[in-house]
């Protein structure tokens, strides 16, 4: 089964863009459904700071006045289904296995650079497009909720199939599956930059990245 893979360190998987207040019909007639409504507030009074409200009702925490700016927040579940209903989108996304010989062991940049695949951060990740590759799922403690990394189960004590896991969080022993995954060159990778420029004027606690 395809899946969709989030390099370390990157953005979010919900780091998706925008859709403009005033075309929410011709979005829907595109196939969008039902996305989240927000209001988003940069009053002048505190350009160093921003503030996103769920309800048009709601007020600004730093100004107290309602959002000016309507946002429409499409989820990843959505965006990806959309993506992969396009057959020019899979022709273009099925290029990356075509020219695999650009990435697919074989270390570091491949030149010239025409491609994200051609990229040396592609090449490190090309496990998980590798039919031959299989990996550890990681998991949540049943306790704390906390995640189990793939390499604390892999670690751990095991019968069979069946593993004991200790949670480095709260301490809590669990029992996992050891459920695997195997690569496939239909996997969807989102790989993020995060280049911590500023969206204001002046340095402040929110930078910016990107998603692709």
């Amino acid at each position: 089964m395809p899946r969709t893979f989030i390099a370390k360190g990157t953005a979010t998987s919900k780091s998706i863009g925008p859709l403009p207040g005033g075309k929410l019909r011709g979005y829907s007639n595109m196939g969008y459904e039902h996305p989240q409504e927000y209001f988003i507030c940069l009053d002048d009074s505190h350009n160093a700071n921003y503030d996103v409200m769920g309800s048009k009702s709601s007020c600004c925490r730093f100004c107290g006045k309602p959002g000016t700016i309507k946002y429409y927040y499409l989820g990843l579940p959505q965006k990806v289904k959309l993506w992969c209903s396009d057959p020019t989108f899979c022709e273009k996304m099925a290029k990356c296995w075509e020219e695999r010989e650009h990435w697919l062991h074989h270390e570091g940049p491949w030149y010239p650079l025409k491609e994200v695949w051609d990229g040396a951060r592609l090449s490190e990740a090309s496990w998980f497009w590798e039919p031959d590759c299989e990996w550890f799922l990681p998991t949540r403690c049943h306790f704390c909720s906390s995640v189990i990394s793939a390499q604390d189960i892999e670690g751990s004590p095991h019968v069979g199939h069946s593993y004991t896991v200790t949670c480095s969080d709260c301490g809590s022993v669990n029992t996992s599956k050891g459920e695997k995954a195997k690569g496939d060159p239909r996997n969807m990778a989102l790989m993020g930059r995060w280049d911590g420029w500023y969206p204001f004027h002046s340095k402040s606690s929110h930078s910016c990245g990107t998603c692709y």
